[in-house]
């Protein structure tokens, strides 16, 4: 059965295509004082789904949609991207979409900011470097897809938001994406935004 609608929003099947899910995850996003201008990686520090996601992916956030296929970010690396990272099946090549719900859970110190939910690609140098076992402690990131999703000004814990991309580009199989998160929310004490997403290609 093709799937035609994610979270109530339709898809853009390219002309009829069957869009392929590459990557699902959930977990929770925490904010405190010491991290809000960094990009966080949206998986935990202990496996994927392990309790809070908090992992730096890089010390300076991405405010903005950015430009998928052309913004490029020096990204930590190390075991960093493996909290967040996916490689593309090979029958999964194809147009890279993201999509999913955030809710927070409060809107004392975030209301009406922003959330930046940015999907990247490592370096083809750097997935070689995987596979012999010695990748570097960073690398240069290519942005694939993109979306954004705000915060609502009141009741934030008791009311989702959906967010779906429509920007992304071609990937290959082969290749090695990643998923982050950035705010323009500062906060004065700990923060959480409960997400759960899925990735796919051919959207």
């Amino acid at each position: 059965m093709a799937i035609g609608k994610i979270n109530g929003v339709a898809l853009d099947t390219g002309g009829g295509g069957t869009p392929t899910m590459v990557h699902w995850n959930g977990g929770r996003i925490q904010q405190t004082t010491s991290n809000d201008s960094q990009m966080v990686g949206m998986g935990g520090s202990i496996g994927a789904t392990y309790y809070n996601w908090s992992v730096a992916l890089s010390t300076t956030n991405l405010e903005s949609l950015g430009t998928p296929g052309t913004t490029t970010k020096l990204i930590n690396s190390a075991y960093y991207i493996d909290v967040s990272g996916f490689f593309i099946p090979p029958n999964g090549g194809g147009t890279i979409g993201i999509s999913g719900t955030l809710r927070d859970d409060s809107a004392s110190s975030v209301a009406e900011s922003e959330n930046f939910i940015h999907v990247w690609k490592a370096s083809s140098t750097y997935v070689t470097a995987m596979a012999n076992g010695s990748p570097g402690l960073t690398d240069t990131a290519t942005l694939v897809a993109s979306t954004s999703v705000e915060t609502p000004e009141t009741s934030a814990n008791i009311k989702p938001c959906s967010f779906i991309s429509n920007n992304g580009v071609t990937v290959s199989a082969g290749d090695y994406c990643f998923v982050a998160w950035s705010t323009t929310a500062t906060v004065t004490s700990t923060e959480y935004r409960v997400v759960n997403y899925k990735v796919f290609t051919g959207v």
